[in-house]
């Protein structure tokens, strides 16, 4: 059997991906509500924690801190 050689100017061929049309293909919304979770995590949460550790810390010394954490963590877990 043969084939025509590949012609990119045919009528099937397109360099749009098929999803192109697709409503809710768009990769651009799809990756919106991620990045804004990962902003939100990394900005906001992982910096809180760790400015409350601190806090901790410096209020209540390192070992009654680790006892406070712990009881959070015990807390967190549960709810």
């Amino acid at each position: 059997m043969f084939l025509p050689p590949f012609n990119t100017k045919s009528e099937w061929w397109s360099p749009q991906p098929f999803t192109n049309n697709f409503p809710r293909a768009d990769i651009y919304k799809l990756l919106s509500p991620n990045l804004l979770h990962q902003i939100i995590k990394g900005a906001f949460k992982d910096h809180l924690v760790d400015w409350i550790e601190r806090y901790l810390k410096k209020i209540h010394g390192a070992n009654r801190a680790d006892i406070i954490l712990d009881d959070i963590d015990w807390r967190y877990v549960f709810f």
